[in-house]
């Protein structure tokens, strides 16, 4: 009796060690709206607004100067972002240009995610934080 009690509380917290490890990213990110605070370790352009928001199977936002769209795969805590496509206004102040095409390049980078203190995080392929968001509630 003592033997099948062991097993049966250890098969238990085997599977509750489990079902925490592949809780992971416990935010849904579907129909979320997120605000860039931070690309490449750096706060982004005073001023500026880049975003990112989720549908169902699309994603859509504002690149600094342009609005953009496209596909996006979740996986577990795999994130990956098909082709960016956007419109193409040039803005003149200084770094906004440069700000969007490191953002749009950080998307295309992106291999994972995670969501911690309240921030959604997009990691590469290495686990180097490329972009940081505050949720828009």
């Amino acid at each position: 009796m003592t033997r099948k009690l062991f097993t049966l509380t250890a098969l238990m917290l085997a599977l509750a060690i489990l079902a925490v490890g592949c809780a992971g990213n416990s935010v849904e990110l579907k129909n979320t709206s997120w605000n860039l605070s931070e690309l490449n370790g750096q706060p982004i352009v005073a001023g500026s607004a880049p975003t990112l928001a989720f549908d169902t199977e699309r994603i859509s936002g504002s690149g600094t100067c342009n609005s953009f769209g496209g596909d996006y795969t979740i996986s577990g805590s795999k994130l990956t972002f098909g082709p960016i496509m956007s419109t193409m206004m040039a803005c003149m102040e200084n770094g906004l240009m440069e700000q969007e095409s490191a953002y749009f390049q950080a998307l295309g980078s992106t291999a994972s995610y995670e969501v911690k203190d309240g921030q959604l995080r997009l990691l590469d392929s290495g686990g180097a934080v490329l972009a940081v968001f505050t949720q828009v509630k």
